[in-house]
């Protein structure tokens, strides 16, 4: 969709897009948009996106989380075998003071994490 508006998309998920070349350039926005959940080692993944978004950047996490009311041992999203990582909005807040990021989550299953400017 962002392509059809005229900007410039590089692509990589773990799984289905490997492309690695992307991961080495620095970028202002990175949308994040269900890949979080193929994440084998969040920390190291986290981190490699810390890496690549500039200072003052955006990170855009769009992935189902894990609520209070959801029944894990019945929810259809841990069934999906790409499914590694599940987050729950503590853990998004962790993963910002980690990486000393500004947290917002405007919409349920939506977090944004902007990189403070050095």
């Amino acid at each position: 969709m962002l392509e059809e508006k005229g900007y410039e998309m590089k692509i990589y998920d773990p799984h289905f897009h490997q492309d690695a070349s992307v991961l080495e350039t620095v970028y202002d926005f990175i949308v994040c948009s269900e890949t979080a959940e193929h994440f084998s080692n969040p920390a190291r993944d986290f981190s490699l996106l810390n890496r690549v978004l500039a200072p003052g950047g955006l990170l855009g996490v769009m992935t189902s989380v894990l609520y209070k009311q959801i029944d894990f041992q019945n929810w259809y999203y841990r069934l999906d075998p790409t499914h590694l990582s599940f987050y729950t909005p503590e853990t998004m807040k962790w993963i910002g003071k980690r990486w000393d990021w500004l947290v917002c989550s405007p919409v349920e299953n939506v977090y944004l994490f902007r990189k403070p400017i050095i």
